[in-house]
């Protein structure tokens, strides 16, 4: 029982920690956009700890998936019942640091002069993010702690309404500013900026995919 015990410990933990890193990373990439055009070295100071972050939640999906797969013991019939459904939640989650380190990687590599409209609408699209995250990897957490201790958690359906809501206005903010954008007409740099808004409301809509697949996995959570 100690071994089981340590083993579902280590997995309520290392969801937290992965959670933790998920949410560092929207706030990482808040600063490197506050600071684009103003201060280099803030701005790239901020991309790089963000891709320290999304290493790290790499390195603890790794460690996740180990523990899910091979670690479990049978007698913990919800998680050892529901690993596929862990370890898809898991990588679901894991696209997100993914996608904002590919916007963040974008936006130093094309460097385009934004307008300050522009920059208040990544920024705007970035605190959607962060609160979708927030309360997707808090129902994340209290998803996994209950199929360890058991005991009753909120209801999903509420966490996936609460993120698509903000889904839905990233994706509003996206089309109005590449609406905007190109009323100068197809330029390169309209062109460039359309790729970024693209790029990062695939972040959002990564977010509304694992909430998706938390609703999904809790529907066959066994009471």
């Amino acid at each position: 029982m100690a071994s089981t015990d340590r083993t579902t410990g280590e997995l309520v933990a290392k969801t937290g920690v992965f959670m933790h890193h998920v949410t560092e990373s929207t706030d990482d990439l808040a600063a490197a956009l506050d600071a684009y055009g103003t201060d280099g070295d803030a701005f790239t100071s901020a991309v790089d700890r963000l891709v320290a972050v999304e290493s790290a939640c790499d390195s603890t999906l790794h460690d996740l998936r180990r523990t899910v797969a091979s670690e479990i013991d049978p007698s913990f019939s919800g998680a050892y019942l529901q690993k596929k459904d862990l370890l898809e939640l898991f990588t679901h989650v894991d696209r997100i640091p993914t996608g904002l380190e590919r916007f963040a990687h974008q936006l130093r590599a094309m460097a385009p002069v934004l307008s300050a409209e522009q920059l208040a609408s990544f920024a705007a699209m970035t605190d959607h993010i962060s609160a979708a995250v927030r309360t997707l990897t808090e129902a994340i957490s209290g998803f996994v702690e209950r199929l360890v201790e058991g005991g009753d958690r909120d209801d999903p359906a509420e966490t996936v309404a609460r993120v698509a809501e903000r889904e839905s206005a990233c994706d509003q903010l996206k089309y109005d500013a590449v609406a905007a954008a190109f009323e100068e007409g197809a330029t390169p740099r309209t062109l460039m900026v359309r790729e970024l808004f693209v790029c990062l409301d695939g972040a959002m809509n990564a977010v509304e995919d694992a909430a998706d697949h938390l609703l999904f996995a809790s529907g066959t959570t066994l009471p």
